[in-house]
């Protein structure tokens, strides 16, 4: 793929190898394993417990530092590293023994647009990575070498996350999380974005939408009708509570003051949702305004792509 023909380049695993995890032994010690990436159909085979899903954990780890927890929806991509990353440093902890977590890694090789990756992560710390070359496909040549020896551990994992984003085309690091956990892994939980609403409408979001701002502007603009939602079902059981509270006190012909300052509360909660649905109706109709815009310019962006396919082909 290139990126004179596609918005997006993903990702092409050719190469991966573990050092020194726990998980994987033989006579009881931890042994390296190296595994090659055929093109085409990949199969992962073995019986339970053997750690297939550990292995793809792990290499989505070593692309994006995460290891989602399973059963928790987080589907917008700013809340997917704050909501998994104490369970990321969990989840290796029983899997990788104390006298060999400062030594495990995973080494992961693959291709994006026209370059090769090559990156070595290690289990203990997330932020960090350890090693980073990115070379050209065709010849060879390497245009960046990065080593946490020479470099700020934290500081190569930024020049990775960087140099990625650029080449994949897409505008932020956390989109590219988005879509290698959610979109192009499908895992054994069956809890991906076909049957989420909100996945769904982030993906297409991102997928579509070429302008950052746009993309910025819409994903904000649901996070706020979706607390605006919240808000009106909390604000209609608060006054369907309080105007409960009214008829008792009504039919017992409890003190007039304590009536008459829960009929207030309950007039000040219908005025505030009244107020929460006209913003939340403004809101939706900013949004869809945004999403008609958007579908618009995808269109212009294909006709022009089909024309420069007949110009240049």
């Amino acid at each position: 793929m290139t990126s004179k023909k596609n918005i997006y380049n993903f990702i092409n695993i050719k190469e991966v190898t573990f050092r020194n995890f726990s998980l994987y032994t033989k006579n009881g010690e931890a042994i390296n394993v190296e595994e090659e990436i055929n093109d085409g159909v990949y199969c992962l085979a073995g019986a339970n417990g053997l750690g297939k899903t550990t292995f793809l954990n792990a290499i989505n780890y070593g692309l994006t530092s995460i290891v989602l927890e399973s059963n928790k929806s987080v589907f917008s991509p700013s809340e997917i590293v704050k909501a998994n990353k104490e369970y990321t440093i969990r989840y290796f902890t029983g899997r990788i023994k104390a006298e060999d977590e400062n030594k495990a890694e995973i080494e992961i090789l693959f291709t994006v647009n026209d370059k090769n990756f090559r990156i070595i992560r290690g289990f203990t710390n997330r932020e960090e990575l350890k090693f980073l070359q990115i070379s050209k496909v065709e010849s060879g040549e390497i245009i960046l070498s990065l080593d946490a020896h020479e470099l700020d551990a934290k500081k190569v994992n930024l020049k990775y996350e960087q140099a990625l984003t650029k080449e994949v085309g897409i505008s932020k690091f956390e989109y590219f999380v988005f879509f290698q956990l959610y979109v192009l892994t499908f895992d054994e939980h069956r809890r991906m974005i076909f049957w989420d609403e909100r996945a769904s409408t982030n993906t297409l979001l991102i997928a579509f939408n070429h302008d950052l701002d746009d993309t910025e502007r819409s994903l904000s603009l649901k996070r706020k009708m979706e607390k605006l939602e919240s808000d009106g079902r909390n604000a209609r059981w608060q006054a369907t509570q309080i105007q409960n509270q009214i008829r008792k006190l009504q039919s017992a012909e409890i003190d007039e003051q304590e009536t008459e300052q829960l009929r207030e509360e309950y007039e000040e909660l219908l005025a505030d949702l009244d107020e929460s649905e006209k913003t939340y109706r403004n809101i939706e109709t900013e949004y869809d305004t945004l999403l008609k815009r958007q579908n618009i310019l995808n269109s212009s962006i294909l006709e022009l792509k089909i024309e420069y396919r007949k110009l240049f082909s």
